[in-house]
């Protein structure tokens, strides 16, 4: 029997290599779609989200009531809720917390703030200033900015007013895009605005 050399047959398929380059692009194509999907957050979008908390202080002052008259002796004139804007170090942005006034039980007429609910501020915006007004028309400025340091509190009362003030927020990005949220203080109401 003569002997036929065996034939090399060739595999199908990829090698290890070939897999793991097929791999590697898949992994940065990805990635740049998930980079390219990402939303980008606007200004209006924070104002509506700090829109949102602030018609949250308003509701929970009138579901609170008004705060005991031995309270108001005590420590003076307090509003029920509050929200209050200030940097947050520890997450490197602003926040905001909606706080309530919860009276210790009698006899003692002391209160403490309790905190209730806190957002922060993407990154990407910033609450640049305020006015202690509501400004409704087009074209206003801050009259103060807010810095690390600062703090700016809406105060609202049993009754639903709250602290009228009008917020500015800006892109802290290259883009030039602003919003306004102007707090009424009648019924504590904001308004959100797609410019200054």
């Amino acid at each position: 029997m003569s002997e036929r050399p065996l034939a090399r047959t060739r595999q199908h398929g990829l090698t290890l290599v070939e897999l793991m380059v097929v791999i590697a692009i898949v992994g940065i194509l990805v990635v740049a779609a998930v980079a390219f999907m990402k939303k980008e957050v606007l200004p209006r979008d924070a104002a509506q989200q700090v829109s949102r908390l602030i018609s949250e202080t308003a509701r929970k002052a009138v579901a609170g009531g008004v705060v005991r008259d031995d309270v108001i002796a005590n420590l003076g004139d307090q509003p029920r809720t509050r929200a209050r804007i200030f940097f947050d170090a520890t997450q490197g942005t602003q926040a905001v917390v909606l706080e309530r006034l919860e009276e210790h039980p009698l006899p003692d007429n002391g209160a403490d703030w309790v905190e209730l609910e806190r957002i922060f501020v993407d990154r990407t915006i910033a609450i640049a200033g305020y006015t202690a007004l509501t400004q409704l028309a087009p074209g206003t400025t801050p009259d103060n900015t807010l810095s690390v340091a600062d703090e700016v509190s809406v105060d609202c009362e049993a009754d639903g007013r709250c602290t009228g003030i009008t917020l500015y927020f800006q892109g802290t990005k290259m883009s030039a895009r602003r919003a306004r949220l102007a707090v009424m203080p009648l019924a504590g109401i904001p308004l959100t605005f797609d410019e200054w």
